[in-house]
């Protein structure tokens, strides 16, 4: 086990039980004081984006390779005639080591300012970091929790028995009928495209520190991964793959406010789930709505949210097993910002062809760039709708 997860485990656990306290907080003021003071409330938002905080750091998986830079060899050799001319003076330095490092000529008396280049900037040269600075790209990794099949046909066909039969009870002597009512069909599942195209100019390629080609190839298969969360969860089935909110047979229930997530809400969905999901059933949801149900108890006063009893267990609400999908939308009246069901058997995604790369170097060439173009084929669509819920925030 690693001591950083331990680390941020044994946090996790200490904000907990300090957030326990503060709802219990919240709790009497709102008995005594008809509202909750606004202290109270910061504290226990900043302990709930605490407890989010460290639960994403030790659940975040590494996707992409590690990014590699090409080396800088210009850079390494200004820098040592740079620190050749301070230990034994600028007359030292070559011809082309001097070009590198110009200084004032020697019968300048003029004063030596970092902030003029000639009078002193090129003696302190900056250095180049070679690592990009990335915001935080969010998508929904739906594929994680659903079936996947590969194929190398335009889409696979699953057999379904769309009906069934009913076993009669007979005496000795009666006739026997046939049980009538056995039927199947076929889900159809299509794959779709997603591309992506890049222009870049021949002397980006060429002069730039990076190697451009793998950047680009890596910021492809993230933004891959964000379009087909997306789909995933909320496709419309036309021309990308069928969300998981958009299936018309997907049954919902209502929480019980057209406002707020409710405790009961929560508990009703999960036991009008059949147990042969629920058995392995988990919560989809976004980091907001986690938050919510962090404050949420039942009618005994249990916390629905509880953390996992050990760092490689996960954390839980009613006992399920829960994770973070971007995608979902923030509780307002008559949205679905939450499904609960066993997804790996509600769910398929289709690989058609994984992401693949081409490089155009004669299309652009007039235009003195070379276009990188990435393509991946992908379907995923519901194909057993009972097996999940959706939770609507509304009465009814």
């Amino acid at each position: 086990m690693s001591v950083t997860i331990q680390t941020m485990y044994e946090e996790m656990k200490g904000t907990w039980n300090e957030l326990q306290s503060v709802i219990d907080t919240q709790e009497k003021e709102l008995k005594s004081l008809g509202g909750v003071s606004a202290e109270t409330k910061t504290y226990a938002e900043k302990l709930n984006d605490r407890i989010t905080q460290l639960e994403t750091a030790m659940a975040r998986p590494q996707f992409l390779p590690h990014e590699e830079s090409k080396s800088d060899p210009r850079k390494s050799e200004a820098k040592a005639a740079f620190f050749q001319a301070l230990e034994h003076g600028y007359g030292s330095l070559k011809p082309e080591q001097k070009q590198m490092v110009p200084i004032a000529g020697p019968n300048e008396s003029k004063a030596l300012f970092q902030t003029d280049d000639t009078t002193g900037g090129f003696l302190a040269p900056t250095e180049f970091v070679q690592d990009i600075i990335k915001a935080i790209v969010l998508y929904s990794p739906i594929r994680e929790v659903v079936t996947v099949r590969s194929t190398q046909n335009k889409s696979i066909l699953y057999p379904t028995r769309t009906s069934t039969f009913a076993a009669q009870w007979i005496s000795e002597q009666t006739t026997r009928t046939e049980t009538v009512g056995l039927k199947y069909g076929q889900e159809e599942i299509m794959s779709h495209e997603m591309y992506a195209l890049v222009l870049i100019s021949y002397s980006d390629m060429e002069d730039t520190y990076f190697d451009m080609e793998t950047q680009i190839q890596m910021e492809c298969a993230e933004q891959f991964a964000v379009t087909e969360g997306a789909a995933f969860v909320a496709g419309s089935g036309v021309g990308k793959p069928e969300g998981l909110l958009t299936n018309a047979n997907v049954s919902y229930f209502p929480v019980g406010s057209t406002s707020a997530i409710l405790a009961d809400g929560l508990i009703g969905a999960a036991y009008t789930l059949k147990s042969a999901y629920a058995k392995n059933a988990i919560w989809l949801l976004n980091r907001k709505s986690i938050g919510a149900i962090r404050q949420l108890k039942d009618s005994y006063g249990q916390y629905l949210w509880q953390p996992g009893i050990a760092s490689d267990i996960p954390n839980t609400i009613l006992d399920h097993p829960y994770m973070e999908v971007p995608d979902m939308p923030d509780v307002a009246t008559n949205a679905y910002p939450i499904m609960f069901g066993d997804f790996k058997r509600a769910y398929v995604a289709v690989d058609r062809v994984q992401m693949v790369m081409t490089r155009l170097t004669e299309r652009y060439a007039d235009l003195g760039q070379i276009g990188f173009i990435a393509r991946k084929r992908v379907g995923g669509q519901v194909v057993l709708p009972e097996a999940v819920l959706k939770l609507k925030i509304s009465t009814s």
